[in-house]
């Protein structure tokens, strides 16, 4: 079994979506031979490479694709109510937690 640990759905291409882009990483990850792979969204809401709400959405109904989110529990409130959405899509395999400054 492989397992790709890092990876974060490509740049689409002009005239694309991030579901184009999807289709492409797993086109890529068929031709590899990797069984799984954790998806790392950007930080921001609006990313060329998806935000967290974007990732989640598109890898919801993918078996081998997971996400990992990242999670400022000193800021970002809102990243406790996500963290139930990754329970809940059971996609969490993986958190980041950051303290702050």
């Amino acid at each position: 079994m492989i397992i790709d640990s890092h990876l974060h759905l490509p740049q689409p291409r002009e005239g694309k979506t991030l579901a184009d882009s999807k289709q492409e990483l797993l086109h890529e990850l068929e031709k590899s031979k990797v069984d799984y792979a954790i998806v790392i969204p950007d930080n921001t809401p609006v990313s060329e490479i998806g935000s967290l709400d974007e990732v989640l959405g598109l890898v919801e109904r993918d078996r081998n694709l997971f996400v990992m989110g990242t999670i400022d529990v000193q800021k970002d409130r809102v990243s406790h109510t996500k963290t139930g959405l990754f329970v809940s899509y059971r996609k969490n395999r993986c958190y980041e937690n950051l303290p702050g400054t």
